[in-house]
């Protein structure tokens, strides 16, 4: 039988909390922590899922995020910031707005102190990779250092191909993180294209109209262990990427792409559809993802959708940085044995005929599926086994 990929080590901050401890609390419990923007100036009222641990004025918040999530993922693994046995790790980031705040914020005092500027957003060597490059530094990483910025499926896109580099024996370890800070850009961004709920999220909800952003991160340590193992780490069965081409930012509403990948995940896996215990839906509550979303679960599950759950209204939508915040969230969850209830929810659409969990389940071990589907119609979906 062919080797495992195991989840040796997990770390997450959101607005909930620092640490998984206290995420797993407030989702136990199903509380929000959603409150007005207060990071940076906005001439609007947006309620946002803002970080308060970390100092307003931090203004390069992703690093900060990031290192405060590897540290628990390898302290839950074991290891240590800096020792030799990670050197050669791989580490592979997904991320969207690299150092857009810290420039924001010089712009801002620039242009009170009546300065010129030859860029509206970034300063030379804030490219993509600069971030994942200065956080392997300071860890002490050498080996393989990818970035991937593919909008809301960057990390969950990261995560797959942190499984593909195991199995291929092109790292013995991947460290995979995602990392996200509020800025203005995708404040602004977001609420002209009239995609910002004013009242907070409400996932698959008749009533929804719209996004409730986020920021935060979380890592995931990954290690290949033998098909023999028989420790309880949860262990990645599969991870399949779906590219829905038919509209530059919405989802085809049938259903049909997002149902590929959720297909195909389950198949790679081994498994058959009925074996999935629950699904971590995307579920970002605006009118079309959660319609594509949810035509795409009947089409694979039929008239046996699982308990599903979207998490947006916890964390708030971490674009890049999603899809890991959620899967660990979401695994945490189930390692202290149950599901938190999908919050936000209260009236069902006929349109979708399918309602979220409203309560927290019990549950053991078993194999769940993992959606991340995101704009330009990336969509990704994995299984994981707990």
């Amino acid at each position: 039988m062919p080797d495992k990929i195991a989840v040796k080590g997990m770390g997450i901050i959101s607005a909930l909390g620092k640490g998984k401890t206290k995420n797993v609390e407030m989702l136990k419990q199903n509380s929000d922590r959603i409150s007005p923007l207060t990071l940076f100036p906005n001439r609007e009222s947006i309620p946002v899922c803002q970080i308060e641990d970390i100092p307003a004025d931090t203004v390069n918040r992703n690093d900060e995020f990031a290192l405060l999530a590897i540290e628990e993922a390898l302290e839950d693994a074991g290891l240590a910031v800096n020792t030799s046995i990670l050197s050669n790790a791989a580490l592979l980031l997904g991320n969207t707005t690299v150092d857009a705040l810290e420039w924001e914020h010089k712009i801002r005092k620039d242009l009170a102190n009546g300065n010129k500027h030859d860029s509206i957003l970034f300063g030379q060597g804030s490219m993509a990779g600069t971030l994942s490059s200065r956080i392997a530094e300071r860890i002490g990483l050498t080996g393989i250092v990818l970035t991937y910025s593919t909008s809301c499926t960057s990390s969950a896109n990261a995560l797959v191909q942190g499984v593909q580099l195991l199995q291929s024996n092109r790292a013995e370890r991947v460290l995979v993180v995602g990392t996200e800070s509020l800025t203005s850009v995708s404040v602004r961004g977001f609420s002209s294209l009239s995609l910002l709920d004013s009242k907070g999220c409400f996932p698959f909800d008749r009533n929804r109209s719209g996004l409730l952003l986020g920021e935060g991160a979380a890592a995931i340590l990954l290690e290949k262990v033998s098909s023999n193992d028989d420790s309880v780490d949860p262990v990645i069965l599969s991870g399949f990427n779906s590219c829905d081409l038919s509209h530059p930012t919405a989802s085809e509403e049938t259903g049909i792409e997002g149902a590929r990948a959720m297909e195909s995940a389950i198949a790679d896996a081994g498994i058959k559809a009925e074996m999935i215990k629950a699904v971590k839906t995307h579920g970002t509550g605006s009118p079309n993802n959660d319609l594509a979303e949810g035509r795409a679960l009947v089409r694979v599950f039929k008239d046996r959708v699982p308990p599903f759950v979207s998490l947006k209204r916890y964390f708030g939508h971490a674009l890049g940085a999603s899809g890991i915040i959620e899967i660990v969230a979401f695994l945490s969850c189930i390692q202290r044995g149950f599901i938190p209830a999908s919050i936000g929810f209260s009236e069902l659409d006929p349109d979708i005929n399918l309602k979220p969990l409203s309560e927290n389940l019990e549950v053991k071990n078993g194999c769940f599926l993992f959606n991340s589907f995101g704009f330009g119609g990336n969509m990704v979906s994995i299984v994981i086994e707990v």
